[in-house]
């Protein structure tokens, strides 16, 4: 099966995804109009279309693709480990900063979809579905099954195409952008260390800090100062490192057979590419378009 057919088929599988989640949440609320009040049910009935049947879906059409087994073994050191997830927590911050100061000049509001609605979850339901469930589903469709289809394209390639993906596949202005980014240290990390768990690990310790802490140091007015504090502070030394490891991070990307196999056209100038890139297009054009209601 040639590369541009796998990805065509992929964009449909990932579109296919998200309409089997919105199918079986509209299910839900027909069958009980009352969760219609608790976002977090919202979520789960969101959930359990987008993984529990677009996975198995996503899996059928695998099983017609070339296996690709990802050798990389090489251990990620603690320091760079951190620095890894000093960067991703830079970028998010700075993007949710610049990106609600904008909002909060244009329409009033903070612009912040996800924030928003997991603003009235309880803790717990946070951890469930924010820190663990959500890392681990979108780990092993964005790192374990996109390495299937995108391993002919090198490991670059893969981490561009993979990134790509993640950040559309979130479908709002300001998560997009920094998943795009979160995105690539996940990928580097799979692909580095060949090891899922790594890549899991990380994105639970982002979404931790990112989505857990905040709700834990925004109790009082005397927290939420450290809390801003705290932000401020990973954010200026995350972009710092970023600075430090700039000329590290363009090396890594000019490796010239990798950028060879990379053709722009061939992958994303397909039917199911387009309609992937078009229905994510039109969901951050609505999401964005909330903020002003």
């Amino acid at each position: 099966m040639s590369l541009k057919k796998r990805v065509s088929l992929t964009g449909f599988c990932l579109v296919g995804m998200i309409i089997l989640g919105t199918l079986v949440q509209q299910v839900a609320l027909l069958a009980f109009p009352t969760i219609k009040d608790s976002v977090f049910f919202l979520l789960i009935t969101n959930y359990l279309g987008m993984y529990g049947l677009g996975l198995p879906l996503f899996f059928t059409v695998l099983k017609k693709f070339p296996k690709s087994e990802l050798k990389a073994s090489d251990e990620v050191s603690t320091k760079e480990w951190g620095t890894l997830i000093l960067m991703g927590l830079g970028i998010m911050y700075l993007v949710n900063l610049v990106f609600g100061l904008l909002m909060s000049l244009i329409s009033g509001g903070s612009g912040n979809v996800l924030g928003e609605m997991i603003s009235g979850f309880k803790l717990w339901q946070v951890l469930l579905l924010v820190v663990l469930t959500a890392p681990v589903l979108e780990e092993l469709v964005f790192r374990k099954l996109l390495y299937q289809v995108a391993a002919p394209l090198g490991d670059k390639g893969y981490i561009i195409f993979s990134s790509i993906l993640f950040g559309l596949y979130h479908m709002n202005i300001s998560q997009s952008i920094y998943a795009f980014f979160l995105g690539v240290i996940l990928s580097y990390l799979y692909v580095k260390t060949g090891n899922l768990k790594m890549s899991i690990l990380t994105h639970i310790t982002i979404n931790f800090i990112g989505s857990f802490i905040p709700m834990l140091m925004t109790s009082s007015a005397v927290m939420t100062t450290v809390f801003v504090v705290f932000v401020l502070l990973v954010m200026i030394i995350g972009l710092i490192t970023i600075s430090k490891n700039k000329r590290a991070i363009k090396n890594y990307f000019r490796n010239e057979d990798d950028v060879a196999k990379f053709n722009w056209k061939e992958i994303f100038l397909n039917p199911g590419m387009v309609v992937f890139i078009i229905f994510c297009s039109v969901m951050i054009i609505v999401t964005f378009s909330m903020a002003f209601k």
